[in-house]
């Protein structure tokens, strides 16, 4: 198999980049990671720092702060010479990816990224720009492939593929039916667009109705410390513990243990938390989203709730209890689910595939 040079184009922080480095260094690949805002680690990448830009959950205004590495970014293209350049999140790699001037380049589409944007007029013509000389336009469920195709994205430049999960470091193992209390987690961070103060009111109702559960929050965020207030005031720092984040090669265990997977987003992608949960055997109760609805059946592979309506998350939380039936069901059907669309060695396999092809042949 031939040995390629890929750039990831990204901001530090999108821990999703991750994922694509590891598995294409293990595959013998030469790998750079191009970014512009400082990561926590390399991942065994060869990093190219351009400058700590801004937050990917920043505003979308101060993003235009990115073109000043621009300069930056075509001496370090020109250096390396990828056979191909790879940018995550159009919002900011995509503008930096056109205007780079390399060819050729893939735009992955996350979540936030389009889905904030498509209400705006300017940035609806600046991702048609952008997409336009794209080899390809990867998204990473099939509403976000929707909203691409709106903006001209045309059949043969489109790939709707999640980079999905590790399996092998994923086992299935659903939590026992006990007489203690119903154990329930959310492994999302604790941001805005993850709606967490939505599951803490959800988790009032049930206290006051007499449920019996302990709730685990596993991420963290900047909201972490007005939860935690919001928990105290409720009186509800017996039933909720936040455990301030965990390193990813821990999410397993994490999971294990837990009978009900909440997330009440307002918009994902794919979501691989809940991926996660759903390939451990957690029954998922998530909020009715798009993206959340391709991998969720109401009421026969988990719970939908709509979004930011605490009520309705109790009463999907108390639903579930009262089926034990249909939790069992559900659980395999998941694992089931995963494996066949989201297993994260298959997915990154077709993807290399397509670097190949996409590679100049004199390379």
């Amino acid at each position: 198999m031939r040995r390629l040079r890929i750039a990831y184009l990204s901001a530090g922080t999108l821990v999703h980049v991750a994922a694509y480095i590891r598995f294409f260094l293990e595959r013998g690949h030469e790998v750079h990671w191009i970014t512009y805002a400082s990561p926590p680690e390399t991942y065994g990448a060869i990093l190219h720092d351009v400058g700590r830009g801004i937050d990917p959950f920043g505003s979308r205004l101060s993003k235009w702060r990115y073109l000043r590495a621009v300069p930056r970014i075509r001496t370090i293209l020109r250096q390396i010479r990828p056979d191909v350049l790879h940018g995550h999140y159009v919002t900011a790699a995509g503008v930096l990816c056109r205007v780079s001037g390399f060819r050729p380049y893939i735009l992955s589409i996350r979540g936030s990224d389009l889905v904030l944007s498509m209400d705006s007029p300017a940035w609806r013509t600046v991702l048609r720009w952008a997409f336009r000389p794209a080899a390809l336009v990867h998204a990473v469920s099939r509403p976000l492939a929707d909203a691409a195709r709106r903006l001209g994205v045309t059949e043969d430049r489109l790939l709707v593929l999640t980079q999905g999960v590790d399996l092998a470091a994923l086992p299935f193992a659903p939590a026992p039916a006990t007489g203690g209390p119903i154990r329930i987690i959310s492994t999302r961070n604790l941001r805005p667009a993850y709606d967490p103060l939505t599951i803490v009111e959800a988790c009032r109702i049930l206290r006051d109705r007499g449920v019996d559960f302990r709730m685990t929050f596993a991420g963290r965020g900047p909201m972490q410390a007005q939860l935690e207030a919001r928990v105290r005031a409720g009186g509800l720092a017996d039933r909720i513990e936040f455990l301030n984040g965990f390193d990813s090669s821990r999410v397993a265990e994490v999971l294990h243990g837990n009978h009900l997977y909440v997330s009440a987003s307002l918009w994902d992608g794919t979501s691989i938390s809940l991926l996660e949960a759903m390939a451990c055997g957690v029954f998922p109760v998530v909020s009715d989203i798009p993206a959340n609805r391709e991998w969720v059946q109401d009421g026969r592979t988990g719970l939908l709730f709509r979004i930011g309506h605490a009520e309705e998350l109790a009463a999907a939380v108390e639903r579930a209890l009262a089926n034990p039936l249909l939790r069992h069901e559900a659980l395999r059907l998941n694992r089931r689910a995963v494996e066949d669309r989201a297993d994260r060695g298959r997915n990154m396999l077709r993807l290399e595939e397509i670097y190949l092809a996409m590679a100049p042949k004199s390379a």
